[in-house]
């Protein structure tokens, strides 16, 4: 019965480290590339968002080993198009939550997916002629798909990158929806904690 005990705490003093290792605190800073992939014809006019280059920063709390909630923060400036040429710029601030799940894998690399949700916050539409009105716009809740890789460098650093994809739409006051649908990539480091 004394075997028996001294062996269930051996094996409970060797997993409380190993269950408090898998709790990690992940900080992401990006650089951010985000293309719309959609538009929309309002009037016989087509409207469209332009790509263009944000930066995007992120918090995950690893709480197992496999899993962990990703706040995210993405900031980008585009230029807005009608039938091709530009008239405006718009920003868009979208905050985001995501539920990663890391594969297990024999190498460092650190692969990971998942489902976001969030509120989209958009700017309003900056139109290039002085003398026109700019149309405010309203926030917009989102969703879509998170996926990411980091890879070890040295220490607690790490190279990191991904892609998020969301469903995303500006709503222009007295103008109407827009499709955006940005498909982001992004490339930085990330810090464990």
């Amino acid at each position: 019965m004394k075997k028996t005990i001294l062996a269930m705490v051996a094996a409970a003093a060797v997993a409380v480290p190993a269950t408090a290792a898998d709790e990690t605190l992940i900080f992401r800073g990006n650089v951010a590339f985000i293309t719309p992939t959609a538009d929309s014809t309002i009037d016989d006019i087509k409207f469209e968002a332009d790509s263009a280059v944000g930066l995007d920063a992120s918090f995950e709390y690893k709480f197992a080993k496999a899993w962990g909630v990703e706040a995210a923060v993405l900031y980008a400036k585009h230029d807005v198009k009608a039938d091709g040429s530009k008239f405006a710029e718009i920003d868009q601030t979208p905050l985001l939550i995501s539920a990663n799940y890391h594969f297990p894998t024999a190498g460092n690399a650190d692969w990971y997916v998942g489902p976001t949700v969030g509120y989209t916050f958009w700017g309003d539409v900056d139109v290039d002629n002085p003398a026109a009105v700019d149309p405010s716009t309203d926030g917009e809740f989102t969703y879509g798909v998170n996926a990411g890789v980091d890879v070890p460098i040295k220490g607690s650093w790490a190279f990191t990158g991904g892609l998020r994809y969301l469903f995303s739409k500006a709503n222009g006051d007295g103008v109407g929806d827009v499709d955006v649908n940005p498909l982001v990539l992004r490339a930085g480091v990330a810090y464990r904690f």
